[in-house]
């Protein structure tokens, strides 16, 4: 099945047609921030403990428009932690990474285009606990990454985009504990 998804999100973002029109090199960055969420972080929190599995995420990413319908993103990304706590200590799972992606988009209008993401995710999630007797823990990940999302071209070099991306289950369940991350962001991009 994650054969079929993949091979068929190539497909679409292959059709589709120019994300950022920017600039004349071709080259631009982009800043998103927006909501992070581990969403099994809390699963097991025991009786007497709370828990926040969202945060703030941020990414700054360095993109080049390939074609008129494809470009190839780079980031760097934290996205925050998810944090338990009670009376006997505070625990927190930390997670942060790289993204290598092919971004298209489709236009719907002149200035606005609908956009599909997918690429690979490279997530590195470290466990801490202020608690005597606890040892952190860090877990490196591999996974899929997908999105998709929207952008309105202010101008020939500035554009503000949404984007939806999940990140698969990262982390390790024995060590530092799994979990599937999500991203909703806003950004700003820029063609120079």
């Amino acid at each position: 099945m994650k054969k079929i998804l993949s091979l068929s999100a190539l497909v679409v973002l292959s059709s589709l047609s120019c994300t950022v029109q920017a600039a004349d090199t071709g080259f631009y960055t982009a800043l998103d921030v927006g909501q992070a969420k581990a969403k099994e972080a809390c699963n097991n929190t025991k009786a007497g403990w709370s828990c926040k599995n969202t945060d703030t995420g941020y990414r700054v990413v360095g993109g080049y428009q390939i074609s008129p319908r494809f470009a190839i993103e780079g980031s760097y990304a934290d996205y925050g932690s998810a944090i338990s706590s009670s009376a006997l200590g505070v625990g927190k799972l930390s997670s942060s990474g790289f993204e290598v992606s092919g971004v298209g988009s489709y236009p719907v209008s002149e200035s606005f285009f609908l956009t599909g993401k997918l690429g690979a995710a490279f997530t590195k999630v470290k466990s801490d606990a202020l608690a005597m007797g606890y040892t952190p823990n860090s877990a490196n990940s591999t996974t899929l990454a997908y999105g998709i999302g929207g952008l309105y071209q202010i101008d020939k070099t500035i554009a503000l985009r949404a984007q939806y991306e999940a990140f698969g289950k990262v982390g390790n369940a024995a060590t530092t504990g799994a979990c599937n991350l999500t991203l909703l962001s806003l950004g700003v991009v820029v063609g120079f």
